[in-house]
Parts: C-alpha cells; structure tokens; sequence
C-alpha cells in the first residue's frame, strides 16, 4: 500500500501513473517510500530546522538547472584550488627576495620597477655620452676663448732673497729690509720733495671740461643710506681675503642689514666728528704678486691692499655711485673701468687704421705707453683738484678723503707684516674704488 506521504513529495508535473498498467506500482514509489520511512525513523532524534533544511535540499535538487549550478560551483572551487597550488609552486625563495628586500631597506619610499631601471640606464648612458664628447672636444677641437686666455694660477713662491747694489743676499732680515725700504720710498713722497708749479697745475686743471650736472652732483652728495651698505654686502665674493684684523666677508654677509646699519652709524660718525677712519679701519697689509723678470728685484712685484672688509664696503658704495656718472666724465678715448664701454673697441679702432694706411699705401706710426707704477704715483691733491673741477660736490669728496686720510699699511712678507708705512701719494690696488679715481687722475676731457 502507497504511503500518502509520497504523493506529497512528489513534483506536481509528475506523473507516476503515466504510461503504466493497472494495478502495478512504479519503482520510483517504491525508493520514495523507502527514503520516506528513513526520514521518519531518524526525526525523533533531528531537530525540526534540521529536516526542514534536508527537505529544501532534496526539493532544490530536483530543479532542472539545480545541476547546472552545483556544477559551476564544483568547477569555481577547481580553479580557486588550482590557483592556490600554482601560487604555492611559483612562490620565491628567501634568496631570490634577498636583492628586492635590500633595496628596499636602502630606499623604502622607493619601488623600483623595470621603467625606472630603464629610465635610469638610459639617463647615464647618455651623460656618459655627453663627458665623452666634452673630453673629445676640451682634448681635439677648440675650446673656449677665455680657456686659452686664462691666467696662469699664481704660484706661491716664497721671496727668500734680493738684490741691492748689484749684491743678492738671502739673510731674512736683510730681504725684508731691502723690499720694504723699496716699497715706502714708492709710497711715500719725501718731504724734500718740490711741489709742482702751481700756475702750471691751474693750466692742466683749467683744461678740465667734463663736468656733472646738477641732478648727477646732488645724487654723489646724498647721504650714504644703510640700504647701499646692505647691497655691497650682499653682492661682494665671499673668498676675497680679509684684512689684517681677519674678518671675512661671510661674517658680514650672516646679517648684512644689521652690518650695514651698525656701519652707517660709524661711518657718518667718524667722518663728522673725527675725519677719519678708526685706527684698525685705516690700517692694510700689502702682498706682492711677482709680475715678470728677476724675482730679487723688488720692483718687478705688484702691491695688492688687503683693506678691512667693512672699508671695502664702503668703497664699494662709493664707486657705484661714481660709475654712474663716470660715462659723463671719463673721455671716450678711456675704455677702461667705465660701464658701458669695452677695450675691443680700441683694438678694432687699431686694426681699421692699419687698414685705411694700407688701401692708401701710406706709413702710418703707433705709440704704445706704459705708466711705470701708475697706481703708486697718483699725487691726492690734484686728484681732488680735478674732482672738484668736475663739479663733483663736497660730500662725496669727504667720503674719499676719509678713504686717504692718515692710512698705515704692512707689507706683508712671506706671512710676516713688516714695519709701518705711512703712504701720502697713490691709490689703492685692491680698492673698488680705485680704477675710477686713476681714470679721473689721467682723464683730460
């Protein structure tokens, strides 16, 4: 007999009669009712969820595309094994990591990948292309101008000897007695001196044309401001050598607003209420860079100022203001040390003549002269003569005569300073100051 149970489990377009003789059972009724009888043998000890999820379970399997599921989901679980095992077998070792590991303990933020390493490679091999043409060209071609025209680096020799009377000697004491004696009868004008003619001094002043204008001389005679001291500061190279009191210029530029206002102070105040500098300020030392000729001879040595850096800043100031007029006073025959114009002009100006005397077939004639100690020789009263006949006002001419009053200089030898030499005549080689104030001396504009 059929249990009515199976006619409730099975599907609704089932028929288990179908196509069937009377009076005979289907086999499937049969399995059904034994697995029916299963199920209720075992729910005394199954919970209700229990048997309610095992019928939801047999029912989703007899879906049509219940199968189709469970097999995607058989062939899902395949390939996440199977990936897992490739992982596993492809996975590197400690020693393959060991390069990785190290660079990046050396750049953590840093990932390097293959574009970076092949940026990288191609960045250096073209650098190294670029030295390798730069070598070729320094060692094969021409190289630059300025290259070939080059100082020769000074060579630190010391003077361990001189010349005096057609007698060398090597005693220290000596040499430095002979350059020294040298040097201050060259810096010093002796007082047995004669001064020059005056009438003949008023007719070479008298010759003087160039002259400022009034907006140019009140500009010279402004007041030096701290702003100006700051600029020189700053624009000023930081490996000149310092004076004798050893302060570089990198100490002044670490606060060069307040240098240059402690400066200003000083200055204005020295000037107005001394005349002159303050003894450290007023006091150089003098190296000598050995020129051409015999190095016993002191004469053929150049004598360079080693100023106070804070005299220099001064000085520096002040030839900024002069250069800005010197185009006005300075003849333009004069090329040198005026902004604006260049010596290749003169060169050129040269080479045009002995064109012109050529295509002319003329015999033309060139005189090239030479100042012997042209620095040295400069005479302070008619250089401030010829100032003041350029209408150059009293106020700038006070600031260069505090530069030359009552200076002292030591000639500096082998290290050693040397005795005090109180200098009357020449300008300072070394001074910002200086190339204009010769260019006013020779200037007959």
């Amino acid at each position: 007999m059929t249990n009515p149970a199976n006619n409730a489990n099975t599907p609704p377009d089932a028929d288990p009669q179908a196509d069937k003789p009377a009076g005979q059972e289907p086999p499937q009724a049969e399995t059904d009712s034994t697995d029916d009888d299963d199920v209720e043998a075992s729910s005394e000890a199954v919970s209700f969820d229990e048997r309610r999820r095992r019928a939801s379970d047999r029912k989703s399997s007899s879906h049509p595309t219940a199968n189709v599921w469970q097999h995607f989901a058989k062939q899902r679980q395949a390939a996440a094994k199977a990936a897992k095992l490739d992982i596993g077998y492809h996975r590197p070792t400690m020693e393959q990591l060991a390069p990785v590991l190290l660079l990046a303990e050396r750049q953590p933020t840093v990932v390097q990948t293959e574009r970076d390493r092949y940026t990288d490679a191609k960045a250096e091999q073209r650098q190294s292309s670029l030295d390798r043409g730069f070598d070729r060209h320094a060692t094969l071609n021409e190289s630059a101008t300025a290259h070939f025209l080059r100082k020769p680096p000074a060579l630190k020799v010391p003077i361990t000897s001189a010349l005096k009377h057609g007698v060398i000697t090597t005693n220290p004491e000596e040499v430095a007695n002979i350059f020294t004696s040298h040097w201050r009868s060259i810096m010093v004008l002796p007082a047995s001196t004669p001064s020059p003619d005056p009438a003949l001094q008023e007719v070479v002043i008298n010759h003087v044309s160039a002259s400022l204008s009034t907006d140019q001389r009140r500009a010279l005679d402004s007041p030096i401001r701290a702003s100006e001291l700051c600029a020189a500061i700053k624009t000023m190279r930081k490996n000149k050598s310092p004076g004798l009191d050893g302060w570089p210029v990198v100490f002044f530029q670490t606060a060069p607003e307040i240098f240059a206002a402690i400066l200003c102070i000083v200055f204005e105040y020295q000037r107005k209420r001394h005349g002159c500098l303050l003894p450290h300020q007023r006091t150089s030392s003098i190296t000598l860079l050995y020129k051409k000729g015999e190095r016993t001879d002191p004469g053929n040595y150049r004598p360079i100022a080693l100023m106070p850096v804070e005299v220099k800043i001064l000085s520096r100031v002040l030839a900024y203001r002069l250069s800005a007029v010197a185009d006005t006073l300075v003849h333009p025959s004069q090329a040198g040390f005026v902004k604006g114009r260049n010596l290749t002009d003169h060169i050129h100006l040269i080479q045009a003549l002995q064109h012109k005397a050529t295509r002319n077939n003329e015999e033309w004639y060139a005189t090239f002269l030479d100042f012997a100690k042209a620095y040295d020789m400069v005479r302070w009263p008619f250089l401030f003569a010829v100032m003041s006949k350029m209408n150059i006002g009293p106020e700038f001419l006070d600031w260069v005569r505090l530069l030359y009053r009552n200076p002292e200089v030591h000639l500096l030898l082998n290290g050693a300073p040397g005795p005090t030499i109180r200098p009357n005549r020449g300008v300072k080689q070394g001074c910002p100051l200086s190339c204009l104030l010769f260019d006013l001396h020779t200037n007959r504009r």
